[in-house]
């Protein structure tokens, strides 16, 4: 994966999801704009201050942290499923 500075955020304000570790961000004015690439070059996303400014070792734990807390999210949805869904209408 690579990260590159893409320019300033310029004008519009941008309130998003960083696509590595997850937390909100925004983006205006002189902001940097960061994007996160594959390695057959295919962008990914946007990529918050926190992850760009973590250093390697630092984005990899913030990485692990984000595997974690998808795991544990996928595992609840699972046992919703397991539960069973019912549609109740209304009124």
């Amino acid at each position: 994966m690579e990260i590159r500075e893409e320019g300033r955020a310029g004008l519009v304000y941008t309130w998003q999801a960083c696509v590595l570790c997850g937390a909100p961000f925004g983006l205006f004015g002189e902001a940097r704009v960061h994007e996160a690439y594959g390695e057959g070059g295919e962008p990914i996303g946007r990529v918050c201050p926190g992850c760009v400014g973590a250093g390697a070792e630092g984005l990899a734990e913030r990485l692990r942290e984000r595997a974690r807390r998808l795991r544990e999210r996928a595992g609840w949805l699972e046992g919703l499923v397991e539960e069973g869904v019912r549609f109740r209408a209304a009124g």
